[in-house]
């Protein structure tokens, strides 16, 4: 169906933040990051973008970021007020370090700017 595409694009990412925040999680606790790899069985093809990941993600932003990966799969499927794939865009763009995960984090990042230039 027409929302099938959105709601395997919001899978796939939220896969991924869930082993992040695992990943994450191990090197909080002591682990080396390639302890925490090696422990959650991290393809030797997939380590040095995991790596990078969690060199720019703590835990608090992958949990931030799943609880925006839960709203969009509620507008996805009709059960919010924000259109799904303008949720969707947030969640890419947030993870992409291009936004603010709150639009009114933004606002406030917006607003300071203006009055400091």
């Amino acid at each position: 169906g027409e929302g099938s595409e959105p709601l395997m694009l919001l899978g796939l990412i939220t896969r991924e933040l869930r082993s992040l925040l695992q990943l994450r999680r191990h090197v909080e606790s002591g682990l080396t990051e390639e302890q925490a790899v090696q422990k959650e069985r991290v393809w030797k093809s997939r380590q040095r973008a995991v790596r990078q990941a969690l060199s720019h993600l703590d835990s608090g932003r992958i949990e931030e970021l799943l609880l925006l990966a839960r709203e969009v799969d509620l507008a996805v499927k009709g059960m919010a007020l924000e259109p799904g794939n303008l949720l969707l865009d947030r969640l890419v763009l947030a993870l992409s370090g291009q936004m603010p995960i709150r639009p009114n984090a933004l606002m406030s990042s917006l607003t300071s700017r203006s009055a400091t230039g």
